[in-house]
């Protein structure tokens, strides 16, 4: 397979430099940005300041439109230092809190795992490599633990550090809006930089050494150390949830409290000093849209970077120790900060900005240029990064992966990230039509905007959707769970650039307010407002990506916890599962009727009291007192600290509690039913919300000569836009970012406590536990009694004695010991085992004189036993039989009469049947094949037929396998096998004409159908065959040897017509009568015969025979010619003068019951009516 073309060393260097290399680009970033002075010392007398190249002062004390700017300088001072303050004390209550639930569930990881093993510190057999000697439990768990303050660590100090930067820019930026919008557009992104520089490079560079130094204890044991990093992922979603959850509800219940009062009652503009809630309002941007979301989109990043790297630990890199290879998603995010800062120099250096029109696009080529220039990248960094091809490990599977397609797999979810966001600008931006209309809505109230808001939302939901569906299928199909984990990770490898682009908009917002609070021009508002309308948008644009990725990543991260857990297939079907992926579904909207409601309390108190102050403070409203801000910035805080915790304690019980009680299968479908639901709700909020935040600012700005026709401020079309943007803000930037969370923190405290759910929870591992042993999975008993059993014609079995017969012959072993077979072994066995022993067992009850001692040292073995054997086994044949549901278990018992071993395998679990019956079962198909039978007999629905040969290991079985159907149809399973099956494999199509209820008696005389497709010409491939065939010609079937092609023509006819008949009858309701005819008889028996199969039978039928709709057309044009028939003479003129009207009345009531079956009647046809008076 080869090895990565980047050595181990150049790698160790690569990571490292570019984490360092963005941190000092951030740096510089802010070094920039600094130079804008925030001060209110004075210019010296004759103007002898520093002035820069552009003839500007550096302390920005000039004279503009009759304002005093030393006093604008010293307003926007106090505004900042305000907004700052509030912020801080809004972070800094909140980690308090934070810091204890750190410690409190770190404490519970370290118990939860330390008890997987009882706190053992021997070694144990690694998971998926039995040979290998993987860490002890206890190590993981301390490991997990500390990886978990890691992420906390960092997730906190990543939204402080945002949010410090955020606020010492926003005065800043509005000074610069003096100079042109293209100075304050600079100041404004480059802070954003210094934050998604800071933000990415920090979290790459921790989750580097946090490997390396877990590297230094576990060695090659790769499954072990990032089992614990994923630890890392943990703490940042877990941190990002209260970042998101109550900064969302602070920044949300200040913004709805200041539109309602000053913009809706009071009529006074947005951002108005006057209005007591306007600081806590800016605060607000900065606690929710920057800590929350800078928090949240690293929580992204260190989980799919942790759920690639937990799936690459078993892959063909991570079992060959290849270090370069298995740090690829770091290589990954160290191309993209490298890409990132270039795209950013475009934005800052190379392009200018001139007009308020060119914000937008200039934002647009960030994404545009970066997710381009990030392709290129990619695909370097996978040619030098990665083997030329690989193994990836998929539920118990091997697929090969070839570097380029691993390629195709990050730059898919990179581009789709890219369609996503635009798709949302699209929607969210007013220079659409989606937002337009909304607007326009506006002209008849409030009402009809809320519905075209929502219908919009709804709507954008769709190619959001599909761009999703497409990454999964394309990498799913070509790395399987790594392909998902690496695509999440190309849609983030651009966070630099998203999270500049994200912080922008909160930054020139907050300037926006600065600027009316301080009394600046109209103009320099309209350049705030031109910079935060841009930003509206792509903050849009931002929540966009975050849902993609978070979709993706959740993915990836539900894979991982199926592996880790030892799931082989989750079944929709088991009730288990379904009643998980109902309670899953309904969880984000028991989240976000949390979120939306805590929002609605706190802004009532916030409402309250600004009210209150307005009408209890004198002179508020003229401007000649001072509001009273520190206490709406109290309300704030102290709601939403206390209404972020019900939200939170339901996202992270959830999982620990049907984790523990209900098990890893009802737990797996609780995370299905959450991403499926999370996803689709979090992009209609964002989108919604967003849409009529701008629909308001389409009809404030008044650009268009349609948005003049709604406006001006004040108008009701304007107070009806308000009041959509009150509703949406909540669900823009409480409930639907913060869901993103929800469904990636479920899954990945799934994963980080998977080990723990795997044997503590109600699940069961293993295919059966031996009394006396401990439960340890796939049968690790030091020791196992078995008995002999007498079974009917002539047959001994060999099954596990209980622990009283355990106690019984323990007892009497002394006086004899050849019954007893004591075994001592550490792999898993196939019981009952037939043991064939006398042709007439009643002359001899003697046990067989097979003897297995097998205990320490070795002993004679009799052969005698097998004398009888060596005949049944030349003319027996090991049947898999793939699906065994009623029709495989009815085929089953048959076959066992003929003396062939059976083995069987099904996603349901038929374990206690097939032992029952004598056949081995088999939950994996991978060991059902590993057995390698002589027939695979395929009994499934002919809908599943096609994705169950997709799904089946072929490398496991001998190339000389006969493959058999018993599908109904023969012409779609015969081109499935001749496409799905190598060409080595025989090919035999069967159709039993008969079923469990029509053939329970016997099979004699029934027609059994066969077509040899591809019969190698070997004679013992020839005799098998035959051998296969003889078991229903023995049972007496009448054997029909014909193509697939005429089969399906004549059963179009026989089979379908029969069924269709059948239903037919069924649905009309034919009953028994005492009157019964022989006629009669056989419609009641065909009834019967054709009401037990399910409708996926007789719609396989219809679906997959060409011949079946002709056949159907035909039936239908016969009944419409006896109908014509038998109507077209004067029978009502007979039958009225015969029974008079009551007939008619009697059958228009039946007619009537029928329809309804409540009794209640409806109107019959107008041609059945009677006429009155005729």
């Amino acid at each position: 397979m080869g090895a990565a073309l980047l050595s181990d060393l150049a790698t160790q260097i690569v990571v490292p430099v570019c984490a360092v290399i963005g941190i000092a680009f951030s740096l510089f970033q802010w070094v920039l940005v600094s130079r804008v002075k925030l001060t209110t010392e004075r210019q010296p007398p004759g103007g002898s300041g520093n002035s820069n190249k552009n003839g500007y002062n550096d302390y920005l004390i000039e004279e503009e439109e009759g304002i005093n700017d030393h006093s604008v300088v010293t307003k926007c001072a106090e505004i900042q230092n305000a907004i700052s303050e509030g912020a801080t004390s809004f972070l800094f209550t909140e980690y308090q809190y934070v810091g204890v639930f750190m410690i409190a569930f770190a404490a519970l990881i370290f118990l939860f795992l330390g008890s997987v093993e009882g706190f053992s510190t021997k070694s144990r057999a690694c998971t998926y490599d039995k040979e290998k000697t993987c860490k002890p439990a206890l190590a993981t768990a301390i490991f997990s633990t500390v990886s978990f303050l890691l992420g906390a660590i960092t997730s906190v100090l990543s939204g402080f550090l945002g949010m410090k930067i955020a606020t010492y820019a926003n005065a800043r930026t509005t000074l610069e809006a003096r100079k042109g919008v293209g100075k304050a557009f600079i100041v404004a992104f480059r802070s954003g930089a210094v934050m998604g520089f800071l933000l990415a490079a920090n979290g790459l560079l921790v989750l580097y050494i946090a490997i390396n130094l877990f590297h230094l204890y576990y060695g090659d044991d790769w499954e072990g150390l990032f089992e614990a990093i994923t630890g890392y992922g943990l703490g940042g979603s877990s941190m990002a949830l209260f970042g998101r959850v109550g900064g969302g509800i602070y920044t949300k219940a200040a913004d709805v409290g200041a539109d309602l009062v000053g913009k809706v009652e009071r009529n006074i503009p947005e951002d108005d000093p006057r209005n007591p809630a306007v600081i806590a309002d800016n605060v607000g941007d900065n606690v929710g849209d920057i800590a929350g979301m800078g928090s949240d989109l690293f929580g992204s990043y260190a989980e799919s970077s942790c759920a690639a790297l937990v799936v690459a630990s078993i892959s063909s890199f991570g079992v060959n120790h290849e270090f370069t290879a298995m740090l690829y998603p770091l290589l990954v995010s160290s191309v993209g900060i490298l890409v990132c800062l270039i795209t950013t120099l475009f934005a800052t250096d190379f392009f200018e900005i001139k007009a308020v029109k060119e914000i937008e696009p200039a934002l647009k080529k960030q994404l545009i240029i970066s997710t381009a220039l990030m392709t290129v990248g990619i695909a370097v960094v996978t040619w030098i990064g990665v083997p030329s091809s690989f193994t990836i490990f998929n539920f118990g599977a091997q697929k090969d992966v070839k570097n380029w397609q691993l390629f195709l797999c990050v730059a898919v979810g990179l581009w789709a990230g890219l369609i996503i966001g635009f798709v949302t600008e699209y929607y969210t931006s007013n220079a659409y039509s989606p937002v337009q209309d909304v607007a326009d809505s506006c002209r008849t109230g409030a009402a009809t905007n809320v519905i075209f808001g929502l219908a919009l939302g709804y709507k954008s939901v769709i190619i959001p959707i599909f761009a999703i569906a497409v990454s999964i299928f394309v990498s799913f199909s070509f790395a399987a769970m790594y392909g998902i984990a690496v695509a999440a990770l190309g849609m983030l490898s651009t966070i630099a650039t998203g999270l500049a682009i994200d912080a922008y908009g909160p930054i020139s917002d907050n300037a926006g307010g600065i600027a009316e609070m301080a009394g600046m021009s109209h103009r320099i508002r309209e350049r705030t407002d031109a910079l935060d309308a841009a930003g509206n948008t792509t903050a849009a644009i931002g929540k966009g990506f975050a849902i993609g990725s978070a979709a993706l990543v959740s993915l990836a991260l539900f894979g991982a916890f199926v592996s880790r857990a030892a799931i082989s297939t989750v079944d929709v079907l088991t009730p288990k599962v379904f009643i998980g992926l109902i309670v899953g579904a309904m969880l984000p909207y028991w989240f976000s009727a949390m979120t939306m409601k805590s929002v609605g309390s706190a802004a009532l108190k916030m409402v309250e009291e600004v009210r209150r102050q307005f009408n209890t403070i004198p002179g508020l409203m003229e401007g000649h007192a001072k509001p009273d801000y520190a206490t709406c910035v109290k309300i704030s805080t102290d709601a939403s600290i206390k209404e972020m915790i019900p939200p939170g304690a339901l996202v992270m019980l959830t999982p620990l509690i049907v984790g523990t009680l209900f098990g890893v299968e009802t737990l797996a479908g609780v995370l299905a039913g959450a991403l499926v639901s999370g996803v689709q709700i979090a992009i209609s909020a964002s989108n919604t919300g967003g849409a009529w935040d701008n629909a308001k600012k389409y009809i404030e700005a008044g650009a268009s000569e349609h948005a003049r026709t709604l406006g001006p401020k004040g108008s009701d079309p304007h107070k009806a836009a308000v009041i959509g943007d009150t509703v949406g803000d909540p669900l823009k930037d409480t409930s639907g970012p913060s869901l993103n969370i929800l469904i990636k923190l479920m899954a990945v405290e799934s994963l980080v406590f998977a080990p723990f759910f795997a044997t503590h929870g109600s699940l069961t591992l293993g295919t059966q536990k031996a009394q006396g042993c401990s439960p340890t999975p796939c049968f690790k008993c030091k020791k196992l009694v078995l008995l002999f059993v007498k079974k009917p014609i002539g047959f001994w079995s060999l099954r596990i004695a209980n622990s009283e017969e355990m106690q019984l012959l323990s007892a009497t072993r002394s006086l004899n010991s050849q019954p007893l077979a004591f075994l001592s072994f550490s792999h898993s066995i196939s019981l009952p085992l037939p043991l064939p022993f006398l042709p007439n067992p009643s002359k001899s009850p003697q046990f067989p004189s097979l003897q297995i001692h097998c205990i320490d040292a070795a002993q004679p073995f009799d052969y005698e036993s097998h004398l009888k054997t060596r005949y049944i086994q030349s003319t027996s044949l090991k049947i898999a039989i793939v699906g065994f549901g009623n029709f495989g278990q009815f085929l089953s018992k048959t076959f066992l009469r003929h003396h062939h071993t059976l083995l069987a395998h099904s996603r349901t679990n038929y374990s206690d049947v097939a032992n029952q019956l004598g056949v081995s079962f088999f939950s994996d198909p991978n060991d059902l094949f590993e057995q390698h039978p002589d027939v695979v007999l395929l009994s499934t629905s002919i809908l599943s037929t096609e994705a169950l040969l997709q799904q089946l290991p072929f490398q496991r079985l001998r190339r000389n396998t006969l493959f058999v159907d018993v599908l109904s149809v023969k012409e779609f399973p015969r081109n499935l096998f001749l496409k799905y099956l190598p060409p080595d494999f025989d090919i035999l199509c069967t159709h039993p004409m008969f079923g469990p209820e029509s053939g329970k008696d016997s099979w004699a005389g029934l027609p059994f159908v066969y077509d040899k497709v591809r019969i190698g010409e070997e004679e013992s491939r020839v005799k098998r065959c035959e051998k296969f065939l003889d078991i229903f010609a023995k049972e007496g079937c009448r054997m029909v040897e014909m193509s697939c092609m005429e089969h399906d023509r004549h059963a179009a006819g026989s089979q379908f017509v029969t069924h269709t008949m059948g239903r037919v009858l069924e649905k009309f309701g034919v009953e028994s009568s005492p009157i019964n005819t022989k006629g009669y008889e056989t419609l009641l028996n065909l009834v019967e015969n054709t009401k037990g199969d399910s409708f996926d039978l007789y719609y396989g039928l219809f679906m997959y025979n060409q011949n079946a709709l002709e056949q159907l057309e035909r039936l239908d044009m016969a009944f419409e010619s006896i109908r014509k028939e038998l109507f077209g003479r004067l029978h009502q003129v007979y039958r009225k003068q015969l029974f008079g009207d009551q007939e008619q009345e009697e059958m228009e009531k039946k007619f009537s019951q029928k329809l309804l079956g409540n009794g209640s009647l409806i109107q019959p046809p107008l041609d059945n009516v009677r006429q009155e008076g005729s």
